[in-house]
């Protein structure tokens, strides 16, 4: 069974610690409103964190984003312009986390921007969220909390067979398209839904699978036609 993952990506964008708090402050409330699964979260990476019940404190997280900015090898100097990173798992359901990696406040053209989640493929957890109505809203919360540029739920597996250049657009299970994009017909047997500027173009009612010539034939061609723009 395919691994599910969501990631969204955005440009260079100057924030601080305290603009990406709040950012990631209101994306765990939003979570939160969707499902219980994400009603408890753990820090991962740096000093050993306890579980927090969601949405987690801004000024924590303020200070979670002001201790993890990028530096160098050598003499440990902060590098401001490759931003903040911070990784969580949920506590829901043990081994089979759901994963949240976020990376905000780069301004360096060489490193994106890019809130990511990784989804468990089985239990409980993969029940509650893999399922369509589930992942519109993660993808609408994601959107509206950090304005990304692109963004896409798919799978590891799908993704591989697609080829596609690193960093180039891809389609997959639900793909987000921004305004740029408003020209662009969905293909063949998919859907639409508006949020914020832009759509959610979606494949399939049903779990996306890799296997699924079907599936695979979407994807395929949403991904040429974002990546003729």
């Amino acid at each position: 069974m395919d691994t599910i993952f969501a990631s969204f990506f955005w440009g260079p964008r100057q924030e601080d610690a305290n603009e990406c708090a709040d950012r990631l402050s209101r994306f765990f409330g939003e979570l939160r409103a969707i499902t219980p699964v994400f009603a408890m979260w753990t820090r991962v990476g740096g000093r050993s964190e306890p579980a927090r019940r969601s949405p987690i404190e801004k000024p924590i997280l303020s200070e979670w984003f002001a201790r993890s900015v990028l530096r160098t090898d050598i003499g440990s100097h902060p590098m401001p312009e490759g931003g903040f990173t911070l990784s969580f798992l949920t506590r829901y359901e043990p081994e089979r986390d759901i994963s949240l990696t976020v990376s905000c406040g780069v301004y360096s053209k060489w490193v994106p921007n890019v809130c990511s989640m990784r989804f468990p493929n089985a239990g409980k957890a993969a029940r509650e969220t893999l399922q369509l109505p589930v992942l519109v809203k993660i993808a609408k919360a994601a959107v509206t909390c950090w304005q990304p540029d692109r963004g896409v739920i798919s799978s590891h597996e799908a993704r591989e067979k697609l080829s596609s250049p690193i960093g180039a657009p891809v389609g997959g299970w639900i793909t987000y398209l921004p305004a740029k994009y408003a020209r662009l017909a969905v293909p063949p047997g998919g859907a639409s839904e508006s949020v914020r500027d832009g759509r959610l173009i979606i494949a399939t009612p049903d779990r996306f699978s890799s296997a699924n010539p079907t599936h695979m034939r979407f994807a395929r061609e949403l991904t040429r036609m974002l990546q003729s723009e």
